[in-house]
């Protein structure tokens, strides 16, 4: 059974493990296992090429949230006003050069979930993104769900379509 993870602040992310329900006082009581490597491999999965799809306001409030800035330092990073940076997290799309360093920032300062920086190419990065950009089908109207397992004490991330789901 998969579990709505919405305290991470984003629709579409589901547990198939790693977590327990409890009734504290009649109401359903969460707890992850991890729940911070379970962000870094969220945040990981939505800046790599698992996810071409654009950022949503809300991944782009969580890459943020994530990395411990304020919506002024984000937009000092990426390079634009305090403003502009404030739509994309409202309602604007992000620009696709912005994001291409959302991603590219997100990376380089977190470690993944075994500790790793990421040590590749940037412009590898960048062009592999590109082509992904190009060939992604256009985001419809939600974005697409993300499945999360706990094995072996690490999380796993997928995305719904390379799952098989039994009916």
């Amino acid at each position: 059974m998969f579990y709505p993870y919405t305290a991470c602040g984003l629709p579409n992310v589901y547990l198939l493990s790693g977590y327990t329900l409890t009734k504290e006082d009649g109401e359903e009581c969460l707890t992850v296992t991890n729940v911070h490597e379970l962000h870094n491999t969220l945040g990981h999965h939505l800046c790599s090429f698992k996810n071409p799809t654009p950022f949503t306001s809300e991944q782009i409030r969580f890459l943020r949230t994530e990395l411990g800035l304020t919506s002024q330092a984000m937009a000092s990073v990426l390079g634009v006003t305090d403003q502009q940076y404030l739509k994309w997290e409202t309602t604007e799309a992000i620009h696709p050069s912005a994001e291409a360093l959302l991603r590219l920032y997100y990376i380089e300062e977190m470690s993944d979930a075994d500790g790793n920086h990421y040590d590749g190419s940037i412009r590898n990065f960048l062009d592999t993104l590109a082509h992904y950009r190009r060939t992604a089908v256009k985001r419809e109207s939600s974005p697409p769900g993300f499945i999360f397992l706990f094995s072996n004490n690490k999380w796993f991330s997928s995305n719904f379509s390379s799952i098989p789901l039994n009916d």
